[in-house]
């Protein structure tokens, strides 16, 4: 009898542990799940992160910010939204810019027609959007803000081309093999 008692003492803090150990790995791979999924989508929203990895709301939130405190992942509130970048992303740089944008399809878009197009006048990209003029305008301030536009006036024309860092990345970025999914179009 009394072995019985102390097999089942033994068993359980073992088992407290062993649960507690678990717990603390899922954690764990939550935070590289995220990572990773990051570094394939940088400058994505925590709506994305929760959708493409299909986990609640709270981990989400809770491990985003536990990666922030560890400084293994960096975030951007431009314009108001919060984007997350990888360490190897910083948000401030041309690459980041342009990743961050081009997850709006409309901005994608934009930029599609400009680096195919080189420059046009905002009449020009809306009838090549199929949009208003004055909703090409909005989009054309979001790329401003990052920016990567490079406005010229010639008299009472107002032309809108991709800056070339932009333009030389965003050819690179589409060339290459291996496909950056963030210029996915």
């Amino acid at each position: 009898m009394n072995l019985i008692k102390t097999s089942r003492l033994i068993r359980l803090p073992l088992f407290i542990i062993l649960c507690f150990a678990s717990r603390e790995k899922k954690k764990s791979d939550t935070r590289e799940r995220i990572i990773s999924y990051l570094e394939k989508n940088p400058g994505s929203q925590e709506k994305d992160i929760i959708l493409g990895l299909k986990i609640s709301r709270g981990s989400a939130a809770y491990q985003l910010f536990r990666l922030r405190i560890e400084k293994r992942i960096y975030s951007d509130s431009s314009l108001g939204h919060l984007r997350y970048y990888p360490c190897s992303v910083k948000p401030d740089s041309i690459s980041g810019k342009l990743c961050a944008v081009s997850r709006n399809p409309k901005c994608s878009h934009l930029l599609t027609i400009l680096s195919n197009n080189g420059s046009l006048t905002r009449r020009e990209i809306a009838e090549l959007m199929k949009m208003p003029s004055s909703a090409v305008y909005r989009y054309l301030k979001i790329l401003q803000i990052y920016d990567l536009l490079i406005i010229t006036h010639e008299g009472r024309d107002v032309f809108y081309s991709l800056a070339d860092e932009a333009k030389n990345l965003r050819a690179e970025m589409n060339s290459s093999e291996n496909g950056e999914t963030c210029l996915d179009l």
